[in-house]
């Protein structure tokens, strides 16, 4: 037997990582060719991650949240029950639960209420809030005792209802969330307030540029989907001016929750996986 290695040939390294891409996750057990010694994980481990791969104790594979963020790309909505269906290299319960409060937390993702059972959908879908919720339900019971009240003084045809006009108004406190944003117009704004001298642009003062157009939640969920999709990339603050916690609340977050204060547009080429 050949002893463990301590690096991986730059041949089977790409092609491991080409196999990662097209199957989503590779079982740790068959990835490789020879066995690695600590210093040999150690350095796969680290060129992986340079790769935006993942390298686990039973799999090498695409992160969940990617997988998952594709996922709900490609669809309207994902129920909970069905995350483990869309998810390849999954090692322990405990990284589903993990993954979907990550997701919320940095509102890459609603959950929602679908046919009574819950269910993710992207941040950028308009739902119904709450509170719109509770108006409509409040109106819907005033209009309940109004029936019930004229059915009570007449035995046939109780001459009560609902004006059209107050019918509209109470269907448009429901249909009045935001429409979804498109990216579109987060780039173009960004395209805008990027030159050759500067090609970075601070966060804060691309949400001020789209006050009255994207909602700032909207945006910041819009600038990740494009740094996961190569369209843009965010960076975190360089530490040398920090950030103030009024601006920090406007950015969106990365996976440890530390604020991305800058986005540099990128090609339209699609990701950068080399």
């Amino acid at each position: 037997m050949s002893p463990p290695a301590d690096v991986v040939s730059p041949a089977e390294f790409e092609a491991l990582v080409r196999r990662v891409r097209a199957e989503r996750a590779v079982p740790r057990k068959n990835a490789l060719a020879h066995t690695l010694s600590p210093r040999g994980e150690a350095w796969l481990r680290d060129a992986l991650a340079r790769k935006n791969l993942e390298s686990g104790k039973r799999f090498i594979r695409v992160p969940l949240a990617e997988q998952l963020n594709r996922a709900l790309g490609a669809s309207v909505s994902i129920s909970l029950n069905a995350l483990k269906k869309n998810l390849v290299g999954l090692e322990a319960a405990s990284e589903l639960k993990e993954l979907v409060t990550d997701l919320l937390r940095v509102k890459s993702a609603r959950l929602v209420l679908e046919r009574g059972k819950p269910a993710l959908v992207r941040f950028v879908v308009p739902v119904v809030s709450p509170h719109q919720l509770s108006e409509a339900l409040a109106a819907a019971e005033s209009l309940v005792r109004l029936l019930r009240a004229g059915k009570a003084g007449a035995k046939k045809s109780p001459p009560v209802g609902i004006r059209v006009s107050d019918l509209r108004a109470l269907l448009s406190t429901i249909g009045s969330t935001q429409p979804a944003a498109s990216h579109d117009r987060v780039l173009a704004q960004l395209a805008k307030l990027t030159s050759e001298n500067e090609p970075i642009v601070f966060v804060p003062t691309l949400l001020e540029a789209l006050r009255g157009e994207v909602e700032g939640e909207a945006v910041a969920a819009l600038l990740l989907e494009a740094h996961r999709s190569g369209r843009a990339e965010l960076r975190p603050d360089s530490g040398v001016n920090p950030l103030s916690s009024a601006h920090a609340a406007l950015c969106p977050k990365g996976p440890t929750g530390a604020p991305l204060s800058y986005v540099r547009l990128l090609s339209q080429r699609g990701p950068d996986h080399t």
